[in-house]
């Protein structure tokens, strides 16, 4: 991170400044971007850069959901992913901040979606079994919000089906048609 000093004693200054000179809609964001994210898969280093920056639980949601599914992005530029791969990110996030659990898988699986590293089936599939097993909305959104949804409007109404808030269901449904 910088000239010799180790991430051990920069990050939580890193932090410390980001708190002191940015806005508060600001900062999260800021930090979350710090976040070692790497081509090892490695959740438990973003674990710990959390607890050694002691994250709030704002900058906390923040970074699992950004770090989490940017990791799972890179690691699907070394390999195709399964769902595995997605349930290892889901337990992680869980631990870490539940309440982003479901968010953090539907983007995601919309980013390696973006990416091409996954057809718009297979990643409906997940979401679906996602959604299926205890998951909310937010597993789902995601991908009915990426590009591809309209190139699988089939598919992408079934999932659309499954929205349990109405409002919001209808409003995808009518842009799908």
């Amino acid at each position: 991170m910088g000239y010799g000093n180790s991430s051990e004693e920069v990050a939580p200054a890193f932090a410390e400044l980001v708190r002191k000179q940015l806005p508060q809609e600001d900062q999260a964001k800021a930090i979350a971007n710090a976040a070692p994210v790497n081509f090892a898969g490695d959740y438990e280093k973003i674990t710990h850069y959390m607890n050694q920056i002691s994250a709030t639980s704002a900058e906390r949601d923040v970074c699992v959901e950004q770090a989490g599914s940017n990791l799972v992005m890179y690691l699907s530029f070394q390999r195709k992913l399964k769902q595995e791969d997605f349930d290892r990110l889901r337990e992680w996030a869980a631990k870490e901040s539940p309440a982003m659990s479901d968010r953090t898988t539907g983007k995601a699986l919309s980013n390696v979606l973006n990416n091409n590293k996954l057809e718009f089936s297979e990643a409906a599939d997940m979401a679906l079994h996602y959604q299926e097993n205890g998951g909310g909305d937010e597993v789902l959104l995601p991908l009915l919000q990426n590009r591809m949804a309209q190139q699988n409007k089939e598919t992408a109404r079934k999932l659309a089906e499954r929205i349990s808030d109405e409002k919001r269901r209808e409003e995808i449904l009518k842009k799908l048609n």
